[in-house]
């Protein structure tokens, strides 16, 4: 469910995988080294009770990628989950869970930052509520740091390519409402940055971010008089706003759902995710 590169004969991609021995779903890690994929082992946490999910990856260089994730504990709780390449095996480093959480905690997204440290970003209940969860690695350990929420939120992804630009998108309540929700870091806390309405809806939710010092590129969806509607935001260094999404296309009446965007360092990026129709989806992949 994520997928992460630091050069073209070194790409991580991670997800689940099911096992039918014991009816769980387990951590998939694979390696692409250039002209073959190959599963690499990946740890589970000894308490893991259903299943151990592995949803985003990021790579600094070929001896230091992470992965996060969650998994349940024997109580059926959601544990935050992160896990570190070290250029020779995978390994679980301890990473904290929200105090008071009825539920659990639940990583999403997690990018390396190019100093050495990282960020994860996710979200937890509490009160029968939802509220977002930040944690950063400070080189030595995982912790969690305040989160700008704005009511009930949620976060899905984040981006850590400098700085000036490190951002972090996802969700948030507000009535009988989703918005899109976009936080940033000034170096020294998050505080949440105006979002622009991509038109009348429901429902608008961003899941996947990349940027450049200078510029941002945000993607997700919203609900629009029938199906889900492709949604893109743009950070020009000022401010953020709706942008068009070229090369979009599907079938008469179709949904369009888009899950990650990445790249935009090195010019055009590129925009993953799916269309459906009934019961039919179809993977979609365009330039942004």
């Amino acid at each position: 469910m994520g997928v992460a590169s630091d050069s073209p004969a070194d790409v991580w991609a991670v997800g689940i995988r099911g096992d039918v021995t014991q009816r769980h779903a387990r951590t998939l890690i694979e390696h692409w080294s250039g002209s073959t994929w190959n599963v690499v082992p990946s740890p589970n946490p000894a308490r893991s009770f259903r299943s151990a999910i592995l949803t985003s990856v990021s790579a600094r260089s070929s001896k230091d990628a992470w992965a996060a994730g969650y998994y349940v504990d024997g109580g059926e709780i959601d544990r935050t989950l992160i896990e570190h390449w070290n250029g020779s095996y995978w390994r679980i480093v301890p990473s904290p869970n929200a105090a008071g959480s009825q539920t659990g905690s639940v990583l999403a997204g997690i990018s390396a930052t190019p100093d050495g440290g990282a960020w994860a970003v996710g979200f937890y209940t509490k009160s029968q509520a939802t509220w977002s969860l930040i944690e950063r690695w400070d080189g030595q350990r995982w912790r969690i740091v305040p989160s700008p929420d704005a009511g009930q939120s949620g976060l899905e992804a984040v981006t850590a390519s400098s700085p000036a630009g490190t951002w972090a998108v996802g969700w948030s309540h507000h009535g009988t409402s989703t918005r899109p929700e976009i936080a940033r870091w000034n170096g020294r806390s998050w505080h949440l940055v105006q979002s622009p309405d991509p038109g009348s809806h429901r429902f608008a939710e961003l899941v996947g971010v990349t940027s450049t010092p200078t510029r941002a590129l945000a993607v997700g969806f919203y609900q629009g008089r029938t199906t889900l509607q492709a949604m893109a935001l743009a950070w020009n260094g000022i401010d953020w706003s709706v942008v068009p999404i070229r090369g979009l296309a599907g079938p008469r009446g179709a949904g369009f759902n888009l899950a990650s965007a990445s790249g935009l360092a090195f010019g055009r990026p590129w925009i993953v995710g799916f269309w459906y129709t009934g019961l039919a989806q179809q993977a979609i992949a365009v330039r942004g």
